[in-house]
């Protein structure tokens, strides 16, 4: 069987026809059956075999399961071994201070992993404190400050991101000047967005980006997509200047509107975002997309260097290595979508997106082949939103649940999430 779906694949790619949508069933085989279709039992054989599964190629970007988690302490949960670990080996510590080598401080942390080093942003401007980038050896408790990145007296760091595209780092952040007493966004003022590579092996920094903000959302006229971002092609993002802004929440409710009519006021005066792929050798920039034409961009469609997007029914990725767009296949009504496992997975309804009429399914890129989900809900049955290996995780998951193993997930057996 395995072989004649190989045969039946191959044919397709090579007469270049579309790939239908197939819908498949998952059926539970049992010893015997009766003419009634009812299952009989005999002593020498069990009642029911297990619920076949089909194996799917995965297309995984590392070869680990862990996930690491956010915070003030270096610690990842492992799927395989279904618990969390402190990247601290310690006996009774409690991973309260920088006694334990997986302590990072206090303040906004963000780090990244990568073989003995955890590489660190601390921001504690808010408060006060210092903004740095550091590195940090989880066996020997070694501390190495990179970058202070702590701004003149008055001024928050906000916004603060980093990737590493080979032995350079790459990093973004915004500062603004602080008013306790601003109640709104758009009070703060002097507010402006920076962008620099950092090179691991000289220290030498280059700078990309020193651009002002915009009032009220905080965007920058130009910033960078960092999981876009690669040695030869920058994706970035440029926002259009205000045509108006925004009435302020208190003024719009006192003539007597609504919060749900002031979201929509708010978003039909907010500016335009256009995607553009910027070549690093020429300087050449290439459109990609409008945030307001383009369908359901959210964080789970932008990937290891890959985007996926969707305009006029058509969905279309973009590859940051090579600055190549490739049209992958059209769907109406398209209401979510996102690329992970080398696949664009996605939803549409019939017409009505506020209906509970959806269907689901993902489309393959290395082979073409496109699988419709059995099930469907308004929502995915259990979401998409990062990934290990050979597992997906969910934020919200599937009662309660928010790991699920990608074979799992493709064969629609959810109540094996955990």
């Amino acid at each position: 069987m395995r072989r004649l779906c190989s045969i039946f694949l191959l044919l397709c790619l090579l007469t270049g026809c579309a790939q239908p949508v197939k819908d498949y069933e998952l059926q539970t085989t049992s010893a015997t059956e009766t003419a009634e279709g009812t299952a009989t039992q005999d002593s020498t054989a069990p009642t029911t075999e297990p619920k076949p599964q089909r194996v799917y190629a995965t297309y995984p970007t590392t070869d680990s399961n862990r996930k690491y988690y956010s915070g003030q302490r270096i610690m990842y949960y492992d799927p395989d071994l279904r618990r969390s670990v402190y990247l601290c080996s310690q006996a009774n510590c409690k991973h309260s201070d920088f006694s334990c080598k997986a302590y990072l401080g206090e303040g906004n942390i963000g780090y990244k992993v990568i073989g003995d080093w955890a590489f660190v942003s601390v921001n504690n401007t808010r408060d006060g404190g210092p903004c740095m980038i550091l590195k940090q050896n989880y066996i020997t408790g070694e501390r190495v400050t990179l970058l202070d990145l702590t701004p003149k007296e008055g001024y928050i760091v906000d916004s603060m991101g980093f990737t590493f595209i080979g032995d350079r780092m790459l990093y973004q952040y915004s500062t603004y000047l602080y008013d306790p007493e601003a109640k709104m966004g758009y009070e703060q003022t002097d507010h402006r967005n920076y962008a620099y590579f950092y090179d691991l092996t000289t220290g030498e920094t280059e700078q990309l980006l020193d651009e002002p903000c915009q009032v009220v959302t905080y965007d920058a006229r130009v910033s960078l997509l960092l999981s876009m971002c690669t040695e030869n092609f920058l994706t970035i993002a440029k926002t259009e200047p205000f045509d108006k802004y925004p009435m302020p929440m208190e003024e719009y409710l006192e003539l007597g509107h609504t919060e749900e009519e002031y979201i929509e006021h708010y978003e039909e005066n907010l500016p335009k975002r256009n995607i553009y792929s910027v070549n690093r050798k020429t300087g050449e920039e290439r459109f990609l997309y409008s945030s307001h034409e383009a369908k359901q961009n959210d964080s789970a469609c932008f990937r290891n260097g890959g985007c996926s997007y969707v305009i006029d029914d058509t969905v279309y990725v973009y590859d940051s290595h090579t600055g190549e767009v490739r049209e992958c296949f059209q769907q109406e009504n398209i209401g979510w979508q996102g690329y992970l496992d080398g696949r664009i997975f996605c939803n549409y309804h019939d017409g009505d997106p506020y209906g509970d009429n959806y269907r689901y399914l993902w489309y393959d890129l290395t082979t073409g082949e496109m699988q419709a989900f059995n099930e469907s809900q308004s929502v995915f049955i259990f979401g998409l939103d990062e990934e290990t290996a050979d597992y997906f995780y969910s934020n919200y998951g599937y009662n309660g649940k928010h790991y699920i193993s990608k074979q799992d997930f493709y064969n629609e057996n959810y109540d094996n999430a955990f």
